[in-house]
């Protein structure tokens, strides 16, 4: 851990930090109580990460679904793109979407704005939303099992929010707003979380960050700055770096997560796994030469296309990741 702490102390000095995530999440890391890294692992996952990286083996903006060219319809995913978990023994939330494909997760709730549109609800314009209700909401998010989306009615009242600054201070358009921040990804940023308080996850503002990042993604949209970005600290990146053996969680931390006890929103466990995700991705970014947000993307591919068992992922009830 000390050439871990030292390379970090490096890569600290040398690096812009403009949200402070870099800072705020080293005076965790400096001192972890139930993670540790493994050096070896470390680099070997990192070796593998070059050969995909390399292949041209990422994310591109077809995860958007059919409206991807839509900066107003990246934000609005950003907006309720949180918990998408279920606890033990419930089913967790399954889209049926086109008729012969059922699908959970991210790219449930991006089918369900693509149907949405389908059926002319008006999904992406800033007044439907602010004066949007709770049985809209449901029949936008209505599942093929009964099962709820978590927290439901607090993706009612970002998605209200959402709408009612567009409205008052973007003249409804989301394109306004990276306007103002001159296409800027630090400023697009910086903005998000000024104006709308949903985003204001203090410390590592993954969906603002991620926002601008999959804005990037978009043909012609010509986003700048986006090496400043860091990686996105949710649930999904630990638990393969953990599967892999990257990251070794104290015994009554993995017994937590393998129970699928809950773990408390910025408990000291939840703090300490975000920032080592967040500082395993500025290595990795480091060593390979490209960018965390890149990192990022790449080991989020490998969540999704992987056979391996990854094992349980840490449970936080939470609209920041």
């Amino acid at each position: 851990m000390t050439e871990f702490i030292k390379e970090v102390r490096q890569i600290l000095k040398s690096s812009t930090d403009p949200f402070k995530v870099r800072k705020n999440t080293f005076e965790i890391v400096k001192n972890l109580e139930f993670i540790t890294i493994n050096p070896d692992k470390l680099s070997e996952f990192g070796k593998k990460l070059k050969i995909q990286i390399d292949d041209g083996s990422l994310l591109t903006s077809d995860q958007f679904g059919e409206y991807k060219d839509s900066s107003q319809h990246i934000f609005l995913l950003d907006v309720v793109n949180f918990c998408f978990w279920a606890g033990e023994g419930e089913d967790k939330w399954r889209v049926k979407y086109p008729e012969d494909k059922i699908i959970d997760g991210w790219e449930a709730l991006v089918v369900c704005f693509d149907r949405a549109l389908e059926e002319k609800i008006p999904l992406l314009e800033a007044k439907f939303l602010e004066k949007m209700t709770l049985d809209q909401v449901k029949h936008v998010f209505r599942s093929c099992n009964n099962a709820e989306i978590p927290l439901l009615k607090e993706r009612l009242e970002f998605l209200q929010e959402a709408g009612s600054v567009l409205s008052s201070r973007f003249a409804g358009e989301f394109d306004n707003l990276i306007k103002e921040g001159n296409s800027d990804a630090v400023q697009i940023v910086k903005l998000i979380i000024k104006n709308f308080p949903s985003f204001n996850d203090v410390g590592f503002y993954k969906r603002a960050q991620i926002c601008a990042y999959d804005l990037s993604l978009l043909p012609d949209m010509n986003i700048k700055n986006v090496e400043q970005l860091t990686i996105f600290a949710d649930y999904k990146l630990p638990q393969i770096l953990r599967a892999l053996g990257v990251l070794e969680y104290k015994k009554s931390l993995a017994e937590k997560i393998d129970n699928y006890v809950l773990i408390d929103k910025n408990s000291r466990e939840e703090r300490e796994i975000r920032a080592v995700t967040i500082w395993v991705g500025e290595l990795l970014a480091k060593r390979l030469d490209t960018m965390p947000v890149v990192i990022d993307n790449a080991i989020w591919y490998l969540t999704q296309k992987t056979n391996k068992n990854l094992g349980l992922y840490h449970r936080t009830l939470t609209t920041s990741y």
